[in-house]
């Protein structure tokens, strides 16, 4: 096997996430009803799955902090987010979905999922398993490179 420069890896590697966000941002963008755009989704997918802070949403989506403010400011005015204190500290606010953000965010769901299964139909199982494979490895790379910093 030939050995690949630095350069080359990485240049292999961009072009591979790029095709890979952009397959996943034509999913995503395809089917979503509602105001919400592909951010928005993405800001709902996170709150889904846990409260946080602004803060830490930001991070965890590599978001500016003002144009994160002001989607979170439009949530909280659609009635999809609450925030309230946090325990250990009553400046901080942790970004709650409200009953209409969890309804938003189950339609949504089921629309990524319905564009997935299409996107991957004609795949068999040892290419549905490779793929996976692949995403936990990139997933155990980035998560160790986090836990790094």
């Amino acid at each position: 096997m030939q050995s690949d420069s630095s350069g080359d890896v990485m240049s292999r590697i961009s072009r591979l996430l790029w095709r890979c966000a952009q397959a996943i941002d034509i999913v995503a963008a395809s089917r979503l009803q509602g105001p919400f755009s592909v951010t928005r989704a993405r800001i709902l997918f996170e709150l889904a799955q846990r409260q946080q802070t602004a803060a830490e949403l930001g991070r965890a989506l590599y978001l500016d902090a003002g144009y994160l403010s002001r989607t979170l400011r439009w949530f909280e005015h659609q009635g999809v987010l609450t925030r309230l204190p946090t325990d250990a500290d009553v400046r901080q606010r942790l970004l709650y979905l409200t009953s209409a953000g969890h309804q938003a965010y189950a339609l949504l769901a089921r629309h990524f999922q319905r564009e997935l299964a299409e996107l991957f139909a004609e795949l068999n199982i040892d290419d549905h398993q490779q793929v996976l494979n692949g995403l936990l490895t990139l997933d155990h790379a980035l998560a160790k490179n986090a836990a790094n910093r």
